[in-house]
């Protein structure tokens, strides 16, 4: 799905197994403004970015988000956003995976908020399995972290794991 402008509005979704030549496998939001409620974005695949989600110069809310089983080519098997502002709350970023960095969400200069997110198993070949934050440290709150590899976290901010509650424990509560 493509979203270039605009603000719409995505409650109650499921963009499951599509494939981008590009970057954004499920969706690819360019200048726009979303509100994503109750999404999940399942089995995307991209060939460059953001298997299940690339945003580009735009600003994203999104709230009881999954975002699973994700591939990248590149960069943010799950999620990936660049020139953005992104807030995500009440999430889960679970086994997605990408060749490059930031198996469950890749950024780039970007802002972010991150309020009880899960980053679950999520792979990347070289850094960041969970995060990876080029140009920005993100807020990260009351998130768990747990089976990332490489590494959990990579940003500015550092690894967030013991503070603002933030914790790296087995995610058995999600099943």
């Amino acid at each position: 799905m493509l979203l270039a402008s605009g603000a719409p509005v995505i409650d109650g979704a499921v963009v499951h197994g599509n494939q981008a030549g590009e970057d954004g496998g499920g969706l690819y939001l360019e200048q726009s403004q979303p509100s994503l409620s109750h999404l999940s974005l399942l089995d995307n695949d991209a060939v460059a970015d953001g298997g299940g989600m690339a945003v580009r110069q735009g600003q994203v809310t999104a709230t009881h988000l999954i975002v699973a089983g994700n591939v990248a080519g590149d960069d943010g098997g799950g999620l990936d956003a660049s020139g953005s502002t992104l807030i995500l709350t009440h999430s889960a970023l679970v086994t997605n995976g990408c060749n490059d960095a930031g198996g469950g969400l890749y950024m780039w200069e970007s802002l972010a908020t991150l309020e009880h997110v899960a980053l679950v198993e999520n792979l990347a070949a070289t850094h960041g399995g969970g995060l990876v934050c080029d140009g920005c440290a993100p807020t990260v709150r009351h998130c768990n972290a747990w089976g990332n590899l490489p590494t959990a976290y990579e940003s500015e901010a550092g690894d967030p794991t013991g503070t603002d509650g933030n914790i790296a424990e087995s995610p058995e509560y999600l099943y």
